[in-house]
């Protein structure tokens, strides 16, 4: 059977896109051993980008009599989340993130708590266009593992931005109509 080109009409069953600033990234709680500034309301609101996470199957090469061929190898995660937040003037934003980042391990005396006191759970909540969730990406035992420098200026008045990276350990997509998991 020939596949035809598509139409106009084809086009118009397309439903509405997906706009990229229809999205909330979640963290219900903070881990117990992040101290100090909390800014859970903060981290939702200001957060101005943030990216679905990937997955990938790894390639594997099988080499034989002069010929090679690729197959899939294990699925994996990209295990990390660039995240851009909007700062106001509280430095809530920075403040939370480093009080994060310093519960994973001091960096006086190198010393680490148990995973448990440093992660907690994400979730990453997408919507139509109309605010209704499609669906939430939850990020596993997820931490703040990065804030990047933040760059002052004092030849122009912009809008302080804080980057953050969080690992986490997998990510799972749930449909928020059925509840079901769709890996």
């Amino acid at each position: 059977m020939a596949i035809e080109r598509s139409s106009l009409l084809d086009v118009l069953n397309i439903k509405d896109p997906l706009y990229s600033d229809n999205f909330e990234l979640y963290f219900a709680t903070l881990p117990s051993g992040v101290t100090g500034t909390k800014d859970l309301e903060g981290l939702r609101i200001q957060c101005k980008t943030a990216s679905i996470p990937g997955i990938q199957n790894e390639a594997q090469d099988i080499a034989l009599h002069g010929f090679k061929i690729r197959t899939a190898g294990r699925t994996v995660f990209t295990n990390t989340l660039s995240v851009t937040y909007l700062e106001s003037r509280t430095l809530g934003i920075q403040r939370t993130l480093k009080n994060w980042v310093n519960s994973v391990r001091d960096f006086r005396t190198q010393k680490s708590v148990g995973k448990q006191q440093y992660t907690t759970t994400g979730e990453l909540v997408i919507y139509d266009e109309t605010g209704k969730k499609i669906t939430s990406i939850w990020l596993w035992n997820c931490f703040c593992a990065e804030i990047q420098d933040v760059n002052m200026d004092g030849s122009s008045a912009n809008i302080t931005e804080i980057s953050a990276t969080f690992n986490y350990d997998f990510a799972d997509e749930s449909n928020s109509t059925t509840g079901s998991s769709m890996h």
